[in-house]
């Protein structure tokens, strides 16, 4: 399961994309990749700056298997 929240703020003249994400312990790792990846390949044709922040769950020291 994945969780998120997106919000569009405005400063001025320029709008700025700001993304918070969880993804739940145990679930599956490469659909929350795609999801995160099609999220971003639609944000960046806004072409707005954008920050994405969140709890992603995953184990760093086990990237050869996680």
């Amino acid at each position: 399961m994945l969780e998120n929240v997106w919000l569009e703020i405005s400063k001025g003249r320029q709008t700025y994309i700001i993304g918070g994400t969880h993804r739940h312990p145990g679930q599956n790792l490469e659909k929350f990749t795609n999801v995160l990846e099609n999220t971003r390949i639609q944000i960046r044709k806004l072409n707005k700056p954008c920050l994405i922040a969140g709890d992603f769950n995953i184990d760093l020291l086990k990237y050869n298997i996680h």
